[in-house]
């Protein structure tokens, strides 16, 4: 017994004298490494510490520090841009672990909800109308004046026989959406569902006319301003905007035939994959202002649309949670 005690002894002495030798953190591996959040998003990110011995350990956020940057959070949830943060602009974020830092490239974009001014009436009057993710309602309004100047008409089917020859106003939209237009209609001719595009851009001006005659048709401005927009409220003015109707709906008529049809089936799924969004869906009258439109596009660019679809939430819902 005394000489195993004597050995255990010795044994410890050698190992105090020669302590184990630790790992070294070599590096901090954090994804993603670029990003563009707007104001008040948050973003899932993993945090990986890595060893010279090769071992990898996921680290939890509590164990990360963000460097040189106010107003930038790491919850629960994630990266999250704080509102007070200055939107419109780039980052380079530092984030560290112990010793070792990372670079985070972080673009801030400014909530769209917030992209207005107040005019000498107090309405709010749209600030920047050239973004894609504009939102143009009866909340925020163009002026007359708001015209892009780079409109372009798509080489898309129009219905024939209607008087779709040479330029006419509402064959324009603006070059992005255009171009996804067109490759959302090829993508649709390819599976056999023949789309046609009927009305995308109108001026201040054209809207004029085009609200007058619902008015005058159905009797009121309150009745007409459920399916048509004032002047100045209508996302047909930002150019980013097109009614479509599909070869199965008759004089291609805008119905909420469309819904049903195979056609509108296949935009429905389709759709936010070329950057449109059914902008005006089914029983969300009370938050977008106008009813059910499933022919009315409205190009908000890839990424933007897949998120809106893939949560059924509308530009007004999805923005409004980052302001609460």
């Amino acid at each position: 017994m005394k000489r195993l005690i004597v050995l255990l002894t010795i044994v410890l002495l050698v190992l105090t004298a020669c302590p184990l030798s630790r790992a070294e953190l070599v590096e901090l591996r954090v994804s993603p490494t670029s990003m563009r959040l707007y104001s008040g998003q948050e973003l899932i990110m993993t945090f990986h510490a890595v060893y010279d011995d090769g071992e990898v350990v996921e680290l939890s956020y509590q164990d990360i520090v963000i460097n040189g940057v106010d107003n930038l959070y790491l919850t629960e949830v994630g990266l999250k841009v704080g509102n007070d943060l200055e939107a419109d602009k780039a980052y380079q974020v530092t984030v560290s672990y112990e010793e070792i830092s990372a670079t985070i490239e972080l673009e801030v974009v400014s909530n769209p909800l917030l992209n207005y001014y107040l005019d000498d009436d107090g309405r709010k009057i749209v600030e920047d109308s050239e973004r894609l993710d504009v939102i143009v309602s009866k909340e925020f309004a163009l002026t007359r004046d708001d015209m892009p100047n780079d409109l372009v008409v798509p080489d898309v089917r129009w219905p024939p026989n209607m008087g779709y020859v040479g330029y006419l106003e509402k064959m324009h939209l603006r070059p992005e959406a255009a171009v996804a237009l067109e490759e959302m209609f090829a993508a649709a001719d390819r599976e056999g569902h023949i789309l046609y595009g009927v009305s995308g851009y109108r001026s201040y001006d054209l809207q004029v006319s085009v609200f007058a005659h619902y008015v005058n048709t159905l009797g009121s401005e309150r009745e007409a301003n459920r399916i048509s927009a004032r002047p100045g409220e209508s996302e047909h003015h930002t150019g980013l905007a097109m009614d479509i109707s599909g070869e199965s709906i008759g004089r291609h008529r805008l119905t909420t035939d469309f819904a049903d049809s195979p056609e509108g089936i296949w935009v429905a799924e389709n759709a936010a994959d070329f950057g449109f969004i059914i902008r005006y869906p089914d029983s969300k009258e009370d938050i977008v202002g106008y009813s059910y439109e499933p022919w009315h596009l409205r190009y908000v660019g890839v990424e933007l649309a897949q998120t809106l679809y893939e949560s059924n939430l509308t530009m007004e819902e999805y923005f409004g949670k980052f302001l609460e």
